[in-house]
């Protein structure tokens, strides 16, 4: 969380403490697409940080390709938390570049290559998720 909060401050001036959390405004929109062994660990430190918030729209690429279950499940868990904590769907896709290959041009078949299913999960906050942990 300081990490992130540092590089925010050094970025747009001032301090982002913890008690500056209440006033400073958060993420509205998050997009999820590095390391896929880091994603629910990295999106867990930001909501603990603060900067994640009510109506903070999260969106987490490759979570199907990659079988990122353990993110898909969290945010499912959080769904269904008392009124819920988040709104969350799973988008079906392809991996980029993937569809029909056409052959070679030399007697070759056209190459079905949309074995390649994928899905971005697609989040919004109802509520601050700080208020949802233990």
């Amino acid at each position: 969380g300081a990490l992130i909060r540092d590089a925010i401050a050094s970025k747009y001036g001032g301090d982002v403490g913890d008690e500056d959390a209440d006033t400073f405004m958060g993420i509205d929109f998050l997009m999820i697409d590095h390391d896929k062994d880091s994603y629910l660990p990295d999106l867990q430190r930001l909501e603990r940080s603060g900067l994640i918030r009510r109506g903070t729209c999260v969106v987490a690429d490759n979570v199907l390709f990659a079988r990122i279950d353990e993110y898909v499940n969290y945010m499912k868990e959080l769904g269904e938390m008392g009124e819920g904590i988040v709104t969350t769907v799973t988008k079906e896709a392809s991996v980029e570049y993937s569809g029909k290959m056409q052959g070679a041009g030399q007697g070759q078949d056209d190459v079905d290559v949309d074995v390649f299913k994928d899905g971005v999960e697609i989040t919004t906050y109802l509520q601050d998720p700080k208020c949802a942990q233990k």
